[in-house]
Parts: structure tokens; sequence; C-alpha cells
């Protein structure tokens, strides 16, 4: 019988890289966040059963959105290579504070052979026997993550109660200079003129359209829109005035701000910065809209602007909103719900402009805009038929149909 000696079997290094995190951008945390690195590498290197596999972060990002840390993924992705078989950290804090993320995470770099070391708590999960302990500290490290963002929204409305502003993204037309609002004169010669539009007799949507055919463009460098128009013209930072804590962002909500209808105080401070439009200018705008709202014609232009003629005259039947027109110069009228938020968010059918306008003309005697004006036509969509009522109390029901090679079609009831 031969013996067969059986091969020598040699260590293996292990591949150890280490995740640091700094959750705030001040010189003194990219100092903290620099000997992090340097610490976690010169450990890495000086144990001779390791090899050094990187060290991974992210700075000025919190722990509680996994997925805007750059660094904490490309770690999970070096990992999921096969790069990685252990990874050090400084506390369970810095690696997660959301406890569904920790947990996650851990359990599948548990499933590939990839063990984390928290070195404040004394954690190895490579040799845990369940994950009892790890739920608790994640638990505690979400508590810290509230308590401080607690802390921090603290300090902010105490600013607010001085009359400090959070900054924040200046409104069009003004740029941030330190702590205070300076006028842009480009973009404030923009907004000067849409309150000039708008007291003229145009239309929030006509504005817009008017600006973007000119090339006029907003600050990032899209279109306006209607929606946008109608908050420059409310915005009382363009009389120099500040409200503070407008919105607010509600204790469980993960970072989404929403309006504050009165559950907070608010602060108004008066002659904050240089204004850009007159305070009589602004409260006459407040005055028309208002006028135009109670109407029921939204942002319906005057009855000498007959390219809006038909603007708020339209309701939808499904939801109860105005018809607007897809953009500027289309051939179509939609339901705004319809268009804002896409089309199973209505079940409300478009009308051309051309039929609409036709059938209008047969029951009115007349194809013009002062007919319509005139009579104070009321439309209500409802399918592919519309209600109309004049403001003499007659009323007629349209039934349109749309016919290959001919368009639309109408007939007309009387009701």
């Amino acid at each position: 019988m031969s013996n067969i000696q059986s091969k020598a079997s040699f260590p293996t290094c292990l591949r150890v890289a280490a995740y640091a995190r700094v959750s705030s951008s001040t010189d003194m945390a990219y100092g903290s966040l620099s000997e992090q690195m340097e610490y976690y590498e010169r450990t890495i290197r000086a144990n001779p059963q390791w090899s050094f596999a990187g060290v991974f972060y992210d700075q000025g990002i919190s722990g509680t959105v996994k997925a805007r840390r750059k660094g904490f993924l490309s770690l999970l992705e070096q990992a999921d290579r096969g790069n990685i078989d252990m990874i050090l950290t400084k506390s369970v804090s810095r690696f997660a504070r959301n406890t569904v993320d920790l947990l996650e995470t851990v359990r599948h770099l548990k499933d590939i052979g990839v063990s984390v070391r928290f070195e404040r708590e004394g954690i190895d999960t490579s040799g845990m026997d369940g994950e009892l302990l790890l739920t608790l500290l994640a638990g505690f490290a979400e508590a810290e993550a509230e308590s401080a963002s607690e802390a921090r929204l603290w300090s902010v409305r105490k600013g607010y109660e001085k009359g400090i502003s959070c900054h924040g993204h200046p409104p069009y037309g003004y740029r941030w200079n330190g702590p205070v609002l300076i006028v842009f004169p480009e973009e404030a010669e923009t907004v000067k003129r849409i309150f000039r539009m708008y007291l003229d007799g145009n239309g929030t949507d006509r504005i817009a359209s008017i600006l973007n055919d000119e090339g006029i463009r907003k600050r990032n460098g899209t279109v306006f829109h209607g929606t946008e128009i109608r908050y420059i013209l409310t915005n009382e930072a363009y009389i120099g005035d500040m409200i503070l804590q407008k919105r607010f962002t509600a204790r469980g909500s993960k970072h989404a701000s929403i309006r504050n209808d009165g559950k907070l105080p608010r602060y108004h401070i008066e002659e904050d910065h240089e204004a850009i439009i007159g305070r009589d200018a602004f409260n006459a705008a407040q005055m028309e809209m208002k006028r135009r709202s109670l109407s029921g014609r939204g942002n319906l232009a005057s009855v000498n602007v007959p390219h809006n003629t038909l603007t708020g005259r339209i309701i939808c039947a499904e939801c109860g909103r105005k018809y607007v027109r897809n953009g500027a110069n289309s051939g179509y009228w939609i339901c705004a719900t319809k268009a804002q938020n896409g089309r199973t968010s209505c079940n409300a059918g478009n009308i051309s402009d051309k039929a609409i306008r036709g059938a209008l003309s047969n029951i009115l005697g007349g194809d013009s805009s002062e007919l319509i004006s005139e009579h104070d036509a009321r439309i209500l969509m409802h399918g592919d038929e519309a209600s109309v009522t004049l403001n003499d109390g007659t009323g007629y029901r349209i039934r349109f149909a749309k016919k290959p090679g001919t368009g639309t079609t109408w007939e007309i009831e009387r009701i």
C-alpha cells in the first residue's frame, strides 16, 4: 500500500474593506472623514492575515436614505462581485440608521459570505447566533437619527421665531448674497412683465406661452407653465416680504415636506429685502385672481382676449376640474387632472377646439368669442357628450363623434 501525502494548506488572507460616513459637510467633518480613512487603511494593512480591499465612504449624506449613499452602494457592489470578505465600520449608526436597510443589508452580506464588524458595539456578524442584538442596536440608531433630526428642526424653528431664514432656493428674480436676497436684474424684468400681462387681462397659461415663444426660460433652462406663473403672482417675496415656515417636515414623513395649513406658526417679515413689485400692483393681482376665481373662470383672461375665451368654461364631469389647452397652440382641450397626472388619472375624453367652437357656433348663431362671452356659455364634458348652459337658462346637449377622414362631427339637442 502506498501512502499519499495530503497537500499542505496555506492560510488565505481575508480581503477586508472599511466603510466610513459623515453626515455633515463642514470642514471639521471632512477632517474626521480623512482621519477615519487613514485609520482604517493603516489598521487593515498592519494585519498580516488581511489584505486591503479599499475604504468606501459618503460625506454630507444622511444614513437613513440608502439610495443616496453612492459609497455604500459601491461597497455592496464589490461585495456582490466577490472582492470582499469582511467589512469594518465604526458603529451601527455609521453603517445605517434605517432598521430595515440595516437588517436586509447584513442578511444579504451573510448570505454571500461577507461579515461586518461594528467596532463601537463590538459586534462581528460572522459569529452571531441571532439577530436580536443587531435589531435592538438598529432601533437605537434609528431613534438617534430621529432625535438629531428633531434637534435640527428645533434649531430652524427657533431661527424662524427670530426672523432668520434657513435659506433654500431663492425665488425666480432673486439670488442669495449671504443671508440676504438680492435682485437678479434679468429675471426681475420678467417678473415685472408677468404682473403687467396678468393685470392686462392675460391668463397664466397665456403668459407662460408668450414667454416660452420668446425663448425666455426658467432658471434651470426649462419652459414655464401656468402653475409656475401663478406661483410668481402669489409670492409675497416680490414685494420684499418673507413668510417663514410655509412648509414643514412632519414626523415620520420620510423627509417629505408638506404645506403648513396652520399646524405650526408662520412668521411674516415685512420689508425683508428689496422689492421687485410694488404693493399696489401685487394687491391688484391678488384681487384680480380672486375675481376670476369667483366668476368660475379660473385663469380666464378678460373678454378682450379672444384666444382664451373658452379657458375656464369647460368642466370635467368626472373629477370637477377645468379643461385646459394641451399646449399653447394645441388644437384640443384636456381635463386638467389628466394633463397633470397622466391618462389613467381621469377617464374624461378630450375635445378638439374646432369641434367645440363649431358646435357653439350652431347654438349661438355665430362663431365669435364675443358671442361666447356674451351668452356666458358653460360646458360640462362627460365622455363624448357636452352639456351647454347659457346665461338665459337655456341648455343644450352635444354628442360628438370622431369619424376617420372627416374629423369630429356633432349633433345638438335642446334640453
